[in-house]
């Protein structure tokens, strides 16, 4: 056998170690599947194999050293798995024909070998998504390298000198890191087939590169979220294929006397479909009337939480192709022209802002929380999150304890994270979500202040301390249903088989069980008890389940705690069976629906029939936007067909969806469907990195 090639054929189970006596396999290709497991170090016996694609599974343990023993690898693909420990130095020692190494989306751990640099015939090299750490090794021994993606790792330090050497680059992706420092003025002599680079989402400092109109290859140029300065370079204009240019959340500049050049020289990019250059506090001054001029390819404008005033431009009108445009928090004024006010899908008023929201709480002064919290000392922090810290607050005179949230206005979206949060817990009340007490929005800090943990409030409550040993096992939570036994459920799912399986979840799994002197069908969820957090699952569902009514949320009829014929503790949720012409009857408790709220939904027009409309020719009218760049880099026949793929997922979404039940696609269709267009899809990929 030279090849074993079952890709998306729904394999479960481990690789047996079996698979290195296949001494003549070129190929060994088990990608999406449900494959798990460690993988077999015997593999490293398979000296002729050229080709390993074990990518999308639930592969776990560390990637074996002795993979580098199949010196005749050209791709090594384990990319979408659960790989853990460090990336095997071993790997640059041997593998000379290497020209694919795919190990994102991992938990990889440590930092990138140094060895990494002997694999010389590389020519795609990814490691994003993962949890590595230091700096980038120098790379000089690979300058055939073309693809480098090392986004969302915990890399830091700056840029190696020697990477600059790496000139036949055309994609250069490390965003979500913390690399530092500036980006050198001759950068854009240095890769002349560039064509996505992104650096967002690190702290690089200093001035955008004029150079970097050279880079004449360009398409997209994603500089968000860092900390640069300066003046935007007025010759991007040179930039023929630019698509997309991000530059949102930064300290760049201009005013009425200079700096908002660039505008009018965006006008040759004629195929920019995107520019964001919102929350750069920076850019003040009037708009330039020439952003009229910007090509009528343009589909995002985003200008909010900047400096700019004045009038808005009659001239933006020219922007036919215009679907999003955000002004939000700044001082302009003016109307939207007609000409394109119909058809925007903006926000007229930001929902996120609502402009009373600091005064619907009695406020507390800045002054009283510093004392309170010790001057926000290391010592009372409770906690990090993505837009602020969480500290712990005594206020001296009153002696109560309080949780004071304090916002990181410096990070995008936190001033509408501090809203959202003041409206959402304003208006909910719930067991499981603090009471909002007061706010505090001055000249350095807005805040939110929650009641603190009830275990420091009321640590003496009587109450609280019967609840102590259990709190989330409330005591008469499996008394509120009439009960049924292990033994009726057993009986009705013929042992809990396989053949009645419905669908397994991180708790447990959901069994079709029927009742034989009522022939009543039900949905058994069985949870997994060994699972951490599944007990607590279990009593939430129950509770869920029994204080909410929705047409998307099921009914709870019953539930069973008790033991099996082991003798082991057992515990199930008894649901309403959905009959759907075969789709799975149970739907988790935490299922919600939401509304849209944008005006142009009204009357008949809801997301099922805009998604509808939208397909086939307008399809990125519903599509996520943050796909467009790495879809749009390729040719136009790989473009095509990844949008082919695109559209099949979404009529397939809409298919399932239907609202009468009998018109939608049966389950097992449509998991065929699925695995059809991903099989596709990965076809594709795979095709793409060989020929590179």
């Amino acid at each position: 056998m030279v090849a074993l090639s079952l890709p998306s054929r729904g394999l479960t189970g481990v690789l047996s170690p079996a698979i290195g006596n296949l001494s003549f396999l070129r190929t060994l290709d088990l990608s999406s599947n449900g494959l798990s497991g460690g993988i077999p170090a015997s593999i490293g016996n398979l000296r002729r194999l050229q080709t390993l694609n074990l990518s999308d599974n639930a592969l776990s343990g560390e990637l074996p050293a002795n993979l580098s023993s199949c010196t005749g690898l050209t791709v090594m693909a384990i990319r979408l798995n659960r790989l853990q420990g460090r990336v095997p130095s071993e790997l640059g020692d041997k593998l000379a024909s290497l020209r694919v190494l795919d190990l994102r989306n991992n938990n990889l751990t440590g930092t990138i070998p140094v060895s990494i640099a002997n694999l010389s015939s590389l020519s795609y090299l990814s490691l994003a998504f993962n949890q590595i750490q230091g700096n980038i090794p120098d790379l000089d021994g690979i300058l055939g390298l073309k693809g480098l993606d090392l986004a969302y790792n915990s890399l830091s330090g700056a840029l190696p000198s020697s990477i600059y050497n790496l000139s036949s680059l055309q994609m250069f992706q490390i965003q979500g890191n913390m690399f530092h420092g500036g980006i050198p003025a001759d950068f854009g002599s240095r890769f002349p087939g560039m064509r996505i680079l992104d650096f967002s989402r690190n702290q690089f400092t200093g001035p955008i590169p004029a150079s970097f109109s050279n880079l004449t290859n360009l398409q997209f140029i994603l500089l968000s979220s860092n900390r640069l300065t300066g003046y935007v370079p007025p010759t991007l204009g040179r930039l023929q294929a630019l698509q997309g240019l991000y530059l949102y959340n930064n300290r760049l500049q201009a005013d009425d006397e200079a700096g908002w050049e660039f505008i009018a020289s965006l006008s040759n990019c004629s195929q920019l479909q995107q520019l964001t250059l919102d929350s750069n506090a920076g850019l003040t001054g009037q708009v330039p009337s020439e952003i009229g001029n910007l090509p009528t390819t343009l589909q995002v404008l985003l200008l909010d939480d900047t400096g700019i005033s004045g009038r808005i431009p009659s001239s933006i009108g020219n922007l036919a192709g215009l679907q999003v445009l955000n002004l939000d928090n700044t001082s302009i004024t003016g109307v939207i022209p007609e000409s394109i006010g119909n058809k925007l899908r903006r926000r007229k008023k930001s929902p996120f802002l609502p402009p009373i929201t600091d005064e619907q709480y009695e406020r507390v002064s800045y002054h009283a929380l510093a004392n309170g919290t010790n001057g926000f000392d290391e010592v009372n922090l409770l906690g990090k999150g993505s837009f602020g810290a969480v500290y712990k607050c005594t206020f001296q005179d009153e002696g109560t304890i309080v949780a004071v949230k304090v916002f990181n206005l410096e990070q995008v979206g936190s001033t509408r994270s501090f809203v959202a949060e003041c409206e959402a817990l304003r208006r909910v009340r719930h067991r499981c979500l603090m009471k909002i007490i007061t706010c505090c929005s001055s000249i350095n800090h807005q805040v939110l202040l929650f009641a603190f943990m009830i275990v420091l409030i009321q640590l003496k409550s009587k109450k609280l301390r019967q609840r102590k040993q259990s709190p989330f096992l409330p005591p008469m939570i499996e008394g509120q249903y009439d009960r049924i036994s292990y033994h009726s459920l057993a009986i009705g799912t013929n042992g809990f088989a396989e053949a009645n399986l419905l669908g397994k979840g991180s708790f447990g799994s959901v069994y079709k069980c029927t009742f034989q002197d009522e022939e009543t069908i039900v949905a058994v969820k069985v949870f997994n008890l060994e699972q951490s957090g599944s007990t607590r699952s279990f009593v939430a569902e129950c509770e869920a389940l029994r204080r909410v009514r929705h047409h998307c949320l099921i009914k709870i009829i019953t539930c069973c705690s008790s033991t099996n014929h082991q003798g082991q503790e057992f515990k199930a949720l008894v649901l309403e069976y959905m009959r759907n012409e075969g789709s799975i009857g149970y739907v988790a408790p935490d299922v919600y629906r939401k509304e849209p709220t944008d005006d142009m939904f009204k009357g008949s027009m809801d997301l099922h029939k805009f998604s509808e409309d939208a397909l086939t020719d307008r399809i990125w009218e519903i599509a996520d936007m943050t796909m467009r760049p790495h879809i749009e880099a390729n040719d136009s026949t790989t473009r095509s067909r990844i949008e082919n793929c695109l559209v099949s997922i979404i009529a397939l979404g809409i298919s399932c969806s239907k609202k009468q039940p009998r018109e939608r696609t049966p389950i097992k269709d449509a998991v065929t469907k699925m695995h059809a267009i991903r099989y596709s899809y990965k076809k594709l990929l795979n095709s793409n990195m060989e020929q590179q």
